[in-house]
């Protein structure tokens, strides 16, 4: 199902973009992409972050 795609993340963003330009050409669009994206701490299950790589060890130490 993901392809070429590392994760569900990159498949879901890719999957936005294309419906954005197929609506593009009725409206006018712009994309816009966050420059962080972080890991959930707590959700869907405890311990699902796997890793403590940027941002998210940041915030793991400072609780």
């Amino acid at each position: 199902m993901l392809g070429k795609r590392p994760n569900t993340y990159t498949l879901t963003k890719a999957l936005a973009e294309v419906q954005l330009m197929e609506d593009a050409r009725r409206l006018p669009v712009i994309i816009v992409r966050p420059s962080i994206i972080g890991a959930m701490w707590r959700d869907p299950l405890p311990g699902w972050t796997d890793n403590y790589n940027g941002p998210t060890g940041i915030f793991a130490a400072s609780i």
